[in-house]
């Protein structure tokens, strides 16, 4: 099939033959980059993020690939950092939409230190800047035992078994408002983020892999493996138009989500249809001050032979609607 484009947005084509299917199944991934103004209004970027094909390693942390057939709701991630004029030991941040409320607890730099009375955590480093990613959150790797991760987070900090271990040992910087903070190194901490969460991970494969009901096979895959936030950040459909961070600046910060919908028009012979390029991701990249938008449209055709089959992507038609 054959992609064309009437919008200067970047897009791709995802087709898919099921064993045992005769349609082919096809996606079509769209991408819109914005740049956010200080009082939260977005215009179009001149440079257009490109579509990822293969996951990408950022010290934001890691993008995944958006070549997937459709995902489990929209995804709303925030990379970026805190970045305060005046230093800190702990502060909560707020993401805002119209309708819901993710808050996480930011704290300095601390370890576990072994006194007579036990263990017990150090008082909090003051900070300025903290990057948000999972690298700061609960989890990471057993000290001396890189084979002995957390499987929710294995790039986190504060996974530890015992005291000895944890002592002198950082603990995680992001806690979760709804969690009481570290009393014992032993005890596991709710994992929280805003950047993209691995599929790789535990939060995401327990929540979008069936098991057999003997427990040792994959009965099925849903579409929630290919989200890419945090599971408390997929929403199963999308109304707001603005978001709000609270405490990442001096000040509130805020961007329009633009509602530039758009349609693939598909022609396979004879038959024409219209599938509207559905969202299902929103990106803020905050320090950059960039808004990405990701839409996808999904339609099923059926190949024939020397028969003429295109797909073009519009603005969408208000008819079509």
């Amino acid at each position: 099939m054959e992609l064309a484009s009437e919008v200067a947005y970047p897009s791709r084509l995802l087709q898919i033959v099921m064993p045992g299917e005769v349609d082919v199944r096809a996606s079509v991934i769209v991408k819109q980059t914005y740049e956010v103004a200080p009082d939260g209004s977005v215009r179009r970027s001149e440079v257009q993020a490109p579509i990822l094909e293969e996951p990408i390693r950022t010290p934001l942390g890691l993008l995944p690939s958006e070549m997937v057939p459709r995902k489990g709701g929209v995804d709303l991630c925030v990379l970026g950092s805190i970045s305060l004029s005046h230093p800190t030991t702990s502060t909560t941040v707020a993401l805002h939409t119209s309708g819901s409320i993710h808050r996480m607890r930011v704290v300095g730099d601390r370890v576990w230190q072994k006194r007579w009375a036990g263990i017990s955590v150090s008082e909090p480093a003051a900070f300025a800047s903290m990057p948000l990613t999972y690298a700061r959150a609960y989890g990471g790797a057993v000290p001396n035992r890189a084979e002995c991760v957390h499987p929710d987070n294995p790039e986190g900090l504060g996974f530890y078994r015992s005291a000895e271990e944890a002592d002198g040992r950082p603990v995680a910087n992001l806690e979760s408002t709804d969690a009481a903070g570290p009393t014992d190194p032993t005890i596991a901490l709710p994992i929280v983020g805003w950047a993209p969460y691995s599929s790789q991970w535990g939060l995401r494969a327990r929540r979008s892999v069936l098991l057999s009901e003997d427990k040792k096979s994959v009965a099925k895959l849903l579409p929630e493996m290919f989200s890419t936030a945090h599971p408390d950040l997929v929403f199963s459909r999308w109304s707001s138009d603005w978001l709000r961070i609270d405490g990442a600046r001096d000040h509130s910060v805020s961007a329009a989500v633009p509602r530039e919908e758009l349609d693939v028009i598909v022609e396979v012979g004879t038959q024409r249809i219209t599938a509207r390029a559905e969202l299902d991701g929103i990106y803020w990249w905050l320090d950059a001050s960039k808004l990405v938008i990701t839409r996808r449209a999904r339609f099923r055709y059926q190949f024939r032979a020397k028969e003429r089959r295109v797909a073009v992507v519009r603005p969408a038609m208000e008819m079509s609607r």
